[in-house]
């Protein structure tokens, strides 16, 4: 979606009093050019922001998350823990942990280097 869409659809949900959900599912793979900014980056107040990282780890990870408007926080929190009680912790410690040291970028970074340095010819 252009910039001037996006704006515009931000000063709809103002206007409205309502919020976006965006799944930028693919965010992190560029092909060419610069990356286009979030909707999300453009106004987090607005915005409930969904993502995973089957495509950028693993598909068999299965984990997901919510970058949330802060109102929004509490509220989605109890409705988590409401209904999804069985939630894995292991893997999601080791997540976090591979993120903290900076292991996510860095992967993010080689697949990106490998991507480009891959001719494709017909």
């Amino acid at each position: 979606m252009p910039i001037a869409r996006r704006l515009e659809l931000i000063q709809y949900t103002k206007q409205k009093n309502c919020f976006i959900v965006e799944d930028d599912y693919d965010s992190e793979y560029r092909y060419e050019g610069y990356p286009i900014p979030s909707i999300q980056g453009l106004a987090p107040e607005n915005v409930i922001y969904v993502g995973t990282f089957s495509k950028i780890l693993s598909p068999a990870l299965r984990i997901g998350y919510l970058i949330l408007p802060e109102k929004l926080v509490d509220s989605c929190r109890k409705e988590k823990h409401i209904s999804d009680l069985h939630t894995e912790t292991l893997t999601q410690l080791a997540l976090e942990r591979f993120i903290e040291e900076g292991q996510l970028l860095k992967h993010i970074r080689n697949v990106l280097a490998n991507m480009q340095s891959v001719k494709i010819s017909i």
